[in-house]
């Protein structure tokens, strides 16, 4: 195989598991049965085309697919390009495994579509099927690995709820003052905590995809300007932090490989770039988030604290995000960092601001 048709077929394969990861998001209500069928050839010809490559192209594969993966391979288990010679195996997988199947506003077409292409599965093996994988069997134990995950994660959350129950507060010193806030275990412990975590995982792993296989400047420059546009754009309510930050900036204060320290530094670059235009945009954080993006970028503290100031008091409750008390934004801030503590004594202070925050607490 010429080197122009491998990187042919990078490009296709490319497109297959953007097609897999698309199964895992609400962008699969979009589609129908027609579009099912095209995800079917798409498999069915990634298959083939994997199937036929050498050795030397499979490694070569490899390196550009290193930091990808598919839905149902678990997380502990790297990525190999010879798993896409089951590529129709793994996509009715993605399909029957999907948790935005049940609320498809199509699902018997989707299902109807996905019984039929069991009993096809066998067609694209390159060994004879073991004894009882049948069309019916493959199809059950695929509805077993769904309701299994289906459980896992339902016992995680009951583990993480209690987990947030027992530490459900702590205390932090400013000044001469005790400030009460929520626990850190127990922030970490919360539903909506838990999904951005597993959301800014993903994140970073399709930023490690991109720069495997995208290393140009101007593909790298391109990629960091959409970042910034999803960060600006996704906004919080008054009722829920902003999902598209938050996602964003956990994934900056995720541990990221060696050879990609310098992507990790451009997308936190786009956070702070962000928020030296905006700083309120700090506050459509959840207050632990924003204070460990501080810890991490101290000078944003410099940002931070004039808006925690500003729309402390009666202000809070008209801003555009979920309110929340001055104490806990300070006492998150300066948690378990000694020079962020200085810093907002010695600002507060200052500023003589001590005794009116006191009040509006």
């Amino acid at each position: 195989m010429a080197a122009t048709e491998v990187d042919e077929l990078t490009t296709h394969v490319t497109t297959f598991l953007r097609i897999l990861q698309s199964s895992q998001t609400q962008e699969l209500h979009e589609w129908n049965a027609a579009a099912m069928h095209r995800a079917w050839d798409w498999a069915v010809f990634v298959a083939g085309a994997v199937r036929d490559l050498d050795q030397s192209h499979k490694a070569r594969m490899n390196t550009s697919f290193r930091y990808n993966t598919v839905p149902m391979l678990s997380r502990k288990i790297a990525f190999d390009i010879v798993i896409l010679e089951q590529a129709p195996n793994e996509f009715v997988r993605a399909i029957v495994c999907s948790p935005y199947l049940l609320t498809h506003p199509l699902r018997a077409d989707i299902v109807q579509c996905v019984v039929g292409y069991y009993p096809k599965l066998s067609d694209y093996e390159h060994k004879q099927p073991t004894k009882g994988s049948s069309a019916s069997s493959r199809l059950f134990a695929d509805i077993a690995t769904r309701l299994s995950l289906m459980q896992s994660a339902q016992g995680l959350m009951r583990i993480a709820t209690i987990l947030a129950q027992a530490h459900p507060t702590t205390s932090v010193v400013l000044g001469s003052r005790s400030l009460v806030i929520p626990s850190y275990e127990a922030w970490r412990s919360q539903p909506a905590t838990l999904q951005i975590m597993a959301l800014a995982h993903e994140f970073q792993r399709q930023a490690l995809a991109r720069e495997a296989r995208n290393s140009s400047d101007g593909q790298v420059e391109a990629y960091i300007g959409q970042v910034e546009e999803f960060f600006n754009s996704s906004c919080a309510t008054s009722s829920s932090w902003s999902v598209g930050k938050s996602l964003v900036v956990q994934a900056t204060l995720l541990r990221w490989p060696d050879d990609a320290i310098v992507t990790q530094q451009r997308l936190l670059g786009v956070v702070h770039g962000s928020v030296a235009q905006k700083p309120t945009r700090l506050l459509e954080l959840s207050p632990w988030l924003a204070g460990d993006l501080c810890r991490v970028r101290p000078s944003l503290a410099k940002e931070y604290l004039p808006c925690l100031v500003a729309y402390a008091g009666p202000a809070n409750t008209t801003a555009e995000w979920p309110p929340v008390s001055i104490d806990e934004r300070l006492g998150c801030l300066v948690a378990g960092s000694s020079s962020l503590t200085e810093f907002c004594e010695a600002c507060l202070a200052h500023s003589g601001l001590h005794d009116t925050l006191a009040s509006l607490a």
